[in-house]
């Protein structure tokens, strides 16, 4: 009796510490949002303290903002459009998002607190994929505007719009890094998908990556240093990274660095023939 009481006590005593283990672990977890809509693509800012998100709980998908502690919910935009995927600065301070406007998507920003809605693109044409720099001042984007997708980069009060990749591949999922100077960005120019970054203004274009395999879905660090980025080509989906200073592989080099070594030793050899010809001269006289 007093070991099945004592098996008893011990299946309880375990009992309890599983379920404050559960509670412990989930004590942490806030429920920002609270409806039977959908609340989707939340987007934190840097110190955590501001998330942005999209929600159709009014009706159409619009963008709201929240605090991470769950007060401040605010909805900033109003319209009869479907918005999506909105992507907060790291700062928090602005929030870019798109915008299905006249049956296509376009890309706005805002400011968290709801003011200066700017719309940066205007065209008949897709435009998304977007990233924003973390000071909010710059936006990089795709749009098919040209027929074929490719890179463009603007200012988030609208100004400065810049196309950065002009070919007929298509050039998309682009990223920029957090002092809004360089955007990576992967591309079909070559025939498959390769690895590029380039400068804001348009500069320095440099193809990173040089195989035959597929080298998507790059992320560009935050002093634009560094870019990770997946690939198959071992066979299998493996995960990269890669110097933005990197050099591009040039198919000539090896060639270059053989003639150059032909040439080291047949200099070598004639040096040793001339030296070996003053020598007997100098027994002769």
């Amino acid at each position: 009796m007093g070991r099945k009481i004592l098996m008893l006590s011990l299946a309880l005593a375990l009992t309890a510490l599983m379920f404050v283990g559960v509670v412990s672990a989930d004590s942490d977890l806030i429920q920002l949002t609270h409806n039977s809509a959908i609340n989707s693509h939340p987007s934190i800012s840097a110190d955590g303290s501001k998330i942005a998100f999209g929600s159709n709980v009014n009706g159409n998908s619009q963008i709201f903002v929240v605090n991470s502690d769950g007060s401040g919910l605010n909805q900033l935009t109003h319209n009869q459009t479907f918005v999506s995927e909105p992507h907060i600065s790291a700062d928090g301070s602005k929030i870019a998002f798109g915008s299905n406007v006249n049956g296509n998507s376009q890309i706005f920003v805002i400011n968290s607190d709801g003011s200066s809605l700017k719309q940066l693109t205007n065209n008949y044409a897709n435009n998304w994929d977007l990233s924003i720099s973390a000071n909010g001042s710059k936006i990089a984007f795709q749009t098919g505007e040209t027929g074929n997708l490719e890179i463009f980069v603007a200012n988030s009060d609208g100004s400065s719009l810049k196309q950065l990749t002009h070919n007929s591949a298509y050039d998309w999922e682009p990223h920029i890094s957090a002092d809004g100077s360089k955007i990576a960005f992967h591309s079909l120019a070559t025939g498959n998908l390769n690895i590029f970054v380039i400068n804001s203004d348009g500069t320095k274009l440099t193809q990173l990556t040089h195989n035959t395999a597929s080298n998507s879905h790059p992320s560009i660090s935050a002093d634009g240093s560094k870019i990770a980025f997946e690939s198959d080509v071992t066979g299998t989906l493996e995960l990269f990274v890669v110097n933005t200073t990197s050099q591009p592989d040039n198919p000539l080099i090896p060639w270059l660095i053989l003639i150059g070594g032909v040439v080291l030793i047949v200099s070598a050899l004639t040096a040793a023939i001339y030296i070996q010809i003053i020598r007997q001269k100098r027994k002769l006289e």
